[in-house]
């Protein structure tokens, strides 16, 4: 309908307002904060605050008119507001805390088949360099787990001088898998572009070792790719008895990689299945519910032998008040449409997402589109940038709680509805990483089409009229970009090399910026006018000083400096919003802290401090 894109766009328009005025309200109290003289220069300055408050109120009355028409619009076709009742933390509360149960789990009901693999893959009466065995299978039937479990078999590391592991996905590149290969054999970005030189590290690498070789989701169908990534990993070692071990959903994509027979992966039984659910329904180990014995036999036969329905839904009638409306609607949705294929199984998966608790839930779920598959998300960096975006707001309740605080409870509640996987935790238990299975990842990209593109999308063009997040991590160099304008409402920017330039400036609405790994030399002086901005990384880089400008960003909230070889600027402490700031305290080259840093009452994260006497820092 063309008055719901009418309110899209003017929900755009209102929240663009919203952030002029929030800035300006800052700016006013940094800058000027009661001084009659600085307010005369304020005055005569672009910054005219009767000229600002014109300007807003022109654009408010413009959104109230097109509101009002909206309205008419709706009405005509029997469209009625909807008093929407506040969503309190106590929805959040329904989910019992959790201590990532999701990677202590056993494997249910693939024994055999990882005892099948092993005993394949270390088979010694084939004495070919390289061996390959392909496991089949549709998507949530759990590939990757039983890969996982043979790649971390006690046989296999033995038997093996390397193990390997990489996720492939939708692009097949030769070079972007070696480089790899060569960053998981030494635990460290290589940050070489040349093929040859890619290959001669390999070689020094795997001199005389035997590798065991884990390609995960592999969707290339062309012999000829395959054969070519074939000829250059037998230029690397002349070992005999290296195995690779390729999971795919696709048929075709098994028989071009095979020289074993394909393991084609069956599905579950249906009490294997009830044990996943039970197991996610219910971690502590406590008695299931009355309803949900009762229906047990009618529910485990409609999972359909796929694990991974088994383990969401499980995980989703954890929230104990929508407990019954999620079940019915669950099994209705089995019943009526039997999971013959995977759109009939991401059906399913939908529900669990359509009955998270709040809609800031699933904005926070459908931001992991703007990543790779396979990628390993850092959870501190994935709320913050949760924070940058508006979706988590700080708290108004009694009990002051933090962003942090609620974007915590977000992620575990995330976490509870098995949505995460490969959980990685620190010394101290506290989870550090985690990432996402493909058909998640899938979910989240339909879920957040109409304004995300991800790196997983080949040729990204015009499409998305107006695109609000976007992500080139791991994309192919000649990749086609998105035109200027279609993003000029751009909230979220990731890069890992430097190819808009000083045309980022462009980006006005930018909240996230995330430029690391760009092997870039310095930001652009006018980084200032990027006013939104509330999440800045540009770690992993040559930048030896920052802009002055870069005090005008006063809304910031996290800035990521990495390995930062200069000084801060003088007027440090007009950052009045930062909360989190990094820099890599391994080799300190700042003689003293940036001036007036006490003045910076909202920091909560500054993993070093160095001491000096000449500097104030209050």
């Amino acid at each position: 309908m063309i008055w719901v894109a009418k309110l899209q766009g003017l929900a755009i328009d209102a929240e663009v307002v919203m952030e002029e005025l929030s800035y300006e309200n800052l700016r006013r109290q940094i800058d000027v904060n009661g001084n009659p003289k600085k307010m005369v220069c304020d005055f005569f300055s672009f910054s005219n605050p009767l000229l600002f408050r014109l300007k807003m109120a022109h654009k408010i009355k413009t959104i109230t008119q097109i509101l009002n028409e909206i309205t008419g619009e709706a009405s005509a076709v029997g469209v009625v507001a909807k008093v929407n009742e506040r969503v309190t933390s106590a929805n959040n509360g329904q989910i019992p805390e959790t201590d990532s149960f999701l990677d202590e789990f056993e494997i249910v009901g693939r024994g055999v088949d990882i005892s099948r693999i092993v005993s394949i893959v270390l088979d010694t009466t084939t004495h070919d360099r390289i061996s390959v065995l392909p496991i089949v299978g549709m998507g949530g039937l759990g590939k990757t787990t039983v890969a996982k479990a043979v790649f971390n078999h006690e046989l296999v590391e033995a038997h093996f001088d390397e193990t390997i592991w990489v996720c492939v996905t939708a692009s097949f590149d030769e070079k972007k898998i070696l480089r790899a290969i060569l960053e998981s054999l030494t635990n460290f970005p290589s940050g070489l572009d040349s093929m040859d030189a890619i290959l001669r590290r390999l070689q020094k690498e795997l001199e005389g070792k035997r590798y065991f070789l884990v390609l995960d989701d592999v969707w290339n169908e062309n012999f000829e790719l395959w054969n070519n990534l074939m000829s250059l990993l037998l230029k690397i070692t002349n070992s005999v008895g290296n195995r690779i071990l390729v999971t795919t959903r696709s048929e075709e994509a098994g028989k071009v990689v095979k020289t074993f027979p394909i393991y084609r992966l069956a599905k579950l039984s249906d009490d294997e299945c009830w044990l996943i659910f039970k197991e996610r329904a219910s971690p502590n180990g406590l008695p299931l519910t009355q309803e949900l014995e009762v229906m047990k036999n009618v529910l485990a036969e409609q999972f359909g032998g796929i694990p991974l329905v088994a383990k969401v839904v499980g995980g989703s009638v954890q929230v104990k008040t929508r407990r019954e409306t999620l079940l019915m609607s669950t099994l209705e949705t089995l019943i009526m449409n039997p999971l013959h294929n995977e759109n009939d199984i991401l059906s399913i998966l939908r529900l669990s997402v359509d009955h998270l608790p709040n809609s800031s839930l699933k904005q926070c779920f459908a931001y992991f589109s703007n990543f790779p598959k396979g990628y390993n998300f850092e959870k501190e960096q994935l709320i913050q940038c949760w924070m940058a975006e508006g979706f988590i707001q700080p708290s108004d309740q009694a009990g002051y709680e933090t962003m942090e605080d609620i974007g915590d409870k977000y992620f575990n509640i995330l976490l509870a509805h098995s949505l995460f996987q490969d959980i990685v935790k620190d010394e101290n238990g506290k989870i550090t990483h985690c990432k996402m299975h493909h058909l998640l990842h899938d979910l989240a990209y339909s879920i957040s089409k109409c304004a995300a593109c991800g790196s997983d999308v080949i040729g990204l063009n015009d499409s998305v009229s107006q695109i609000r997040q976007l992500s080139l991590i791991g994309c192919e160099n000649n990749i086609p970009l998105p035109s200027i304008r279609s993003m000029r409402n751009l909230r979220s920017l990731f890069l890992d090399r430097d190819v808009f330039g000083h045309e980022i400036l462009s980006f006005k609405r930018l909240c996230v910026l995330n430029i690391s790994r760009c092997e870039i030399c310095s930001l652009p002086t006018s980084i200032g006018r990027l006013k939104h901005l509330r999440y800045l990384d540009v770690s992993n880089n040559m930048i030896k000083e920052l802009p002055k400008s870069i005090v005008k960003l006063y809304k910031l909230q996290t800035l990521r400096l990495g390995c930062f070889h200069g000084e801060a600027p003088k007027n440090f402490r007009k950052l009045i919003s930062l909360r989190h700031f990094y820099m890599d305290i391994k080799r300190p080259t700042s003689r003293h802290m940036p001036r007036y840093l006490g003045r910076l009452v909202d920091l909560q994260s500054l993993p070093f401090f160095v001491f000096g006497m000449d500097k104030a820092l209050i």
